[in-house]
């Protein structure tokens, strides 16, 4: 994947640490759809820029929120404001009532957003559109 701006294999290794937040969804059998910067990168489509997160719309049922905030255990996933970061208790019902959140991890940066701008039925109205695609990341099909 070359990147306008970026030798190959920045761009590469940039996606590849970001694909790990994806594969920790999908391991917890996350349902989401990936949106943003590395939905299309993963499609191999070149953005002219590498992007610095992933960004993702889960599905807001409660027993999906569960297995969500599993994997943001697993992340230890930390609230993050500008150039801070800093742990945050969450369950089903504390991710229910977010729209967005603006995340980190050892992985990178990561967005949660509920209701996308632009997407009247959140989740629901993606997940009708969208395709799904495999991705081989260190070793494991996502």
């Amino acid at each position: 994947m070359s990147t306008a701006g970026f030798p190959e294999d920045q761009a590469d290794d940039a996606f590849d640490r970001l694909s790990q937040i994806p594969a920790v969804l999908v391991r917890h059998s996350v349902e989401f759809v990936a949106i943003g910067g590395w939905a299309v990168q993963a499609q191999q489509l070149n953005l002219g820029y590498v992007t610095q997160d992933v960004d993702f719309t889960p599905n807001t049922d409660h027993d999906n929120l569960q297995r969500l905030s599993a994997a943001l255990d697993e992340l230890q996933a930390r609230l993050r404001t500008g150039s801070e970061s800093f742990p945050f208790t969450h369950d089903a019902e504390f991710l229910a009532r977010m729209s967005v959140l603006n995340l980190t991890s050892d992985h990178g940066n990561f967005d949660i957003c509920v209701q996308p701008a632009g997407i009247d039925g959140g989740y629901e109205e993606l997940a009708r559109r969208a395709h799904t695609i495999l991705l081989e990341v260190r070793g494991e099909v996502i």
